[in-house]
Formats: structure tokens, C-alpha cells, sequence
């Protein structure tokens, strides 16, 4: 992949070029610059990890056409398989920068707990660290600042940022807490159901039936919260959640046209939401972690938005 960029780029961002990024501790009356802290060698219980049996099995592909995909929701005891592999072996610590200087590589964080706690599990979660990177180096600009290589979260260089009205595919931001699922148009289904009248599955043909499903184009300026996380590392190593803190310059903002259909609308198509209904929660096609369990990535958004149409 030919690049304009250094391999410090990200640093020539924050005008940290050369420089060496400590870690702090500022919990007292003064701050101190605190050591590398080191760590033991890690550790494999291989008898427990035997007995779990083949995990390709285990964790076989579920739908046609949908790579890397496991569900968790539906499934406890595959949960508790998945928890037994996670806690029957160590990982390195997270987040792996904050222990030490930040690096001054193009991935700046390779992501190699989650990398491992994917590999670990084995079967459709085997290859989503690999297919991830691919599908970033397929589909993104050659100059972006790749902050943590998995999950991946990417950012491009201030000047082309503010280079156009609105910010190209290839160089708007990236914020993921998952893998990058691939899923085949065909095999693509969206399922509805919970507090609504009739439950359905769509289909992206049936999403795309302009006769059922009007499209609506907005025009957004999408920023992400974590925005110059670095000034945050600098003062603070802390981790908020599994995901490293990815050292996020200015870059985190994008402008772009969304096309698409209401969900209002395709909620009146299943005979609208049911009473006491006020949140909806999406359920990700990716794998998240916490505190040694598998999950579908969700997050959820209240019906007043829905109902204004702001998705």
C-alpha cells in the first residue's frame, strides 16, 4: 500500500513528532512519570481447554453468506463454552500502549489481545482479525492514520479532513468495538421483532422496494466522542471499556450524505410498536468482549428519534 504519510504521522498530528509520551500518574499532589510495569509470562491450562472439544464445531457458521458471524444471544451454553476458553488461558494486559510509550507505527496499536481472544475462541471468529484488515485495506485511503489495527478505529491526517465539503468513504472515520462482518447481499436479513405488533425478517431487497420503503437522504456531520483521546492518555492511562483507548487526533469527524429507508417505517410495517415500548436495540453481526464473556456488540436508541426520523 503506497502512502504519502511517515510512519509517525499520527504524531506529526498532535505535534508529538520526536517526542516521548510517559505514563502519568497524577493521582497524588504531584505528577509522576511512572515506569514500564512488566508482566509475567502468560498461561495455557491445556487439560481445561482439551475437554472443550472442536471449536470449529463448536462455533460453525450459523447463516449462509455471513462470515465471522457467531450469535451469542440465543445461545448460554455456548456463552459459557466461550467464557471457559477465556478464563482457562491469560492474554496480554490492556490497553498494550499505556503501560509504555505510545508507538510511532502506521498501525499505531495492532490490537493483540483482541486479536488473540478471537483466535482463541476458533471457528467463524478464527480469520475476522485478518478479513478486517483486508476489507480496511480494500476500502480506505492509503494516507489514513490506522490508530488501532483491531478492532479497527482510523482517522485521516487534518489536512484532508477539511479538505472537501464532504468527507469521501474512503477517508471518513472509523470507530469500531468489533470485527467487520461479511455478510453476501443475497443472505443479508433484517430482523425485527420484541414490542412490535407482528415480528418480521427483511430481506436487502425487501429494504430496498422503493414502493414499500421510500428513500430519504440526510446530509450529517458525524463526530465521535472519543475526539483527541491523546490529550485524555497523556494525563490520564485509564481504560474505559475491553477496546484500547485509540490515541484519536482531530480527525474523528466526517460530513458525508446518508441514503436509506425510515425505521419508522419499516416498524409500521410491522404493525408498529406495542405499548411500553420507548427503546430499540440493535443487536451487531460482531463479536465483543467483556470480562472474559462473548457478546453481540448492541447499542439502542430511544423512539423519539425513530419517530423523528433521525434514523
Amino acid at each position: 500500500m503506497k502512502t504519502t504519510n511517515r510512519p509517525d504521522e499520527w504524531k506529526i498530528e498532535q505535534g508529538l513528532s520526536g517526542a516521548v509520551l510517559p505514563v502519568l500518574d497524577m493521582t497524588g499532589p504531584k505528577t509522576k512519570a511512572l515506569d514500564i510495569q512488566t508482566f509475567g509470562p502468560l498461561t495455557k491450562d491445556e487439560e481445561a481447554l482439551k475437554d472443550i472439544g472442536d471449536r470449529d464445531k463448536l462455533f460453525a457458521i450459523e447463516r449462509k453468506g455471513w462470515t465471522g458471524f457467531v450469535e451469542w444471544e440465543s445461545y448460554p451454553d455456548k456463552k459459557a463454552v466461550a467464557h471457559k476458553i477465556l478464563t482457562s488461558q491469560t492474554f496480554p494486559p490492556n490497553p498494550e500502549f499505556q503501560l509504555g510509550p505510545i508507538p510511532g507505527t502506521n498501525p499505531v496499536l495492532p490490537g493483540t489481545h483482541w486479536k488473540m481472544w478471537h483466535h482463541a475462541i476458533g471457528g467463524e471468529l478464527t480469520k475476522v482479525p485478518e478479513d478486517s484488515w483486508a476489507t480496511v485495506l480494500k476500502e480506505k485511503h492509503p494516507d489514513m492514520l490506522h490508530l488501532l489495527q483491531f478492532p479497527y478505529n482510523g482517522e485521516p491526517p487534518k489536512r484532508l479532513v477539511t479538505d472537501k465539503e464532504f468527507t469521501p468513504n474512503s477517508l471518513h472515520f472509523v470507530r469500531n468495538h468489533g470485527g467487520i462482518p461479511i455478510i453476501d447481499k443475497e443472505d443479508y436479513s433484517f430482523l425485527l421483532d420484541g414490542l412490535v405488533a407482528k415480528p418480521q425478517s427483511f430481506t436487502l431487497d425487501d429494504l430496498m422496494d422503493e414502493s414499500k420503503f421510500p428513500r430519504m437522504e440526510k446530509c450529517i456531520t458525524m463526530q465521535c466522542s472519543g475526539t483527541r483521546r491523546i490529550e485524555q492518555i497523556l494525563k490520564y492511562a485509564g481504560q474505559g471499556d475491553e477496546v484500547p483507548q485509540a490515541p484519536w487526533a482531530e480527525g474523528a469527524i466526517g460530513t458525508a450524505k446518508y441514503v436509506g429507508v425510515s425505521l419508522k417505517k419499516v416498524i409500521k410495517a410491522c404493525g408498529g410498536l406495542t405499548e411500553g415500548a420507548k427503546h430499540l436495540e440493535f443487536y451487531g453481526a460482531n463479536t465483543y468482549f467483556k470480562d472474559d464473556k462473548t457478546m453481540n456488540y448492541l447499542v439502542s436508541v430511544p423512539w423519539s428519534k425513530v419517530k423523528a426520523n433521525e434514523v
